[in-house]
């Protein structure tokens, strides 16, 4: 694995990972190599996200159904990480498409990789008819629905005050899945450049939008 690629999975793994395992959150069960089905079901809002992809293969890997969205042309690279369905988030009946998916399970919650209010409302739907918790990658969260409980998340504390979560998923499941090839280092990294001198481009890239890549400044 490149410099280049590995770069995209250690801030998305430990957000991903806060967001799925916190008690706080979804206290989703810790992921295994060999994992078996749990029942339990999750919805990964933004699964084309550096958190969001990562989000997929680690709930995947904890026996957890995932159902997903992200942009059209992205569905079935959501499925090919572990998607069991993916949805195109712009759908006007994307919230009945995903409770459908999700009947017969036990649903967990929603890991928002997305965090603004617009995502909020547009799963919404989906917690007031199945219930369940939130994680949100945005500190302070707006546009929650009344009632829901859960928490934002900062990666660094699957370091720190939530280190059983690093010793599992860092110490154990990380480094099986990098030998295993089951961990995929995604969205792959757009270089926009080398050196400090490039960070700006790569705001300005960043700015413009880009679709299942990560921005990435080489050194």
């Amino acid at each position: 694995m490149s410099f280049a690629s590995g770069s995209v999975l250690p801030l998305a793994i430990s957000t991903a990972a806060a967001c799925l395992y916190k008690k706080e959150t979804l206290g989703l069960p810790l992921p295994s190599s060999n994992p078996s089905s749990t029942g339990k079901s999750v919805l990964v809002w933004g699964g084309s996200s550096s958190v969001g992809a990562t989000a997929i293969q680690l709930a995947a890997a904890s026996g957890v159904k995932v159902v997903s969205v992200a942009s059209k042309h992205n569905l079935e690279k959501l499925k090919g990480l572990g998607a069991t369905a993916a949805f195109d988030y712009k759908d006007p009946k994307v919230a009945h498409d995903i409770m459908v998916a999700l009947e017969g399970t036990e649903f967990a919650g929603i890991c928002d990789a997305i965090g603004t209010p617009d995502a909020a409302a547009a799963w919404t739907p989906v917690y007031e008819k199945l219930g369940g918790r939130y994680g949100s990658v945005l500190p302070a969260a707006e546009g929650l629905p009344k009632g829901i409980e859960g928490a934002s998340v900062f990666a660094p504390t699957v370091a720190l005050a939530d280190k059983y979560i690093g010793d599992v998923v860092w110490a154990q499941w990380v480094p099986e899945a990098l030998e295993k090839g089951t961990l995929k280092a995604v969205p792959e990294p757009l270089v926009v450049g080398k050196g400090l001198d490039a960070v700006a481009e790569g705001y300005k890239k960043q700015k413009e939008g880009v679709s299942f890549r990560k921005v990435v400044i080489e050194l």
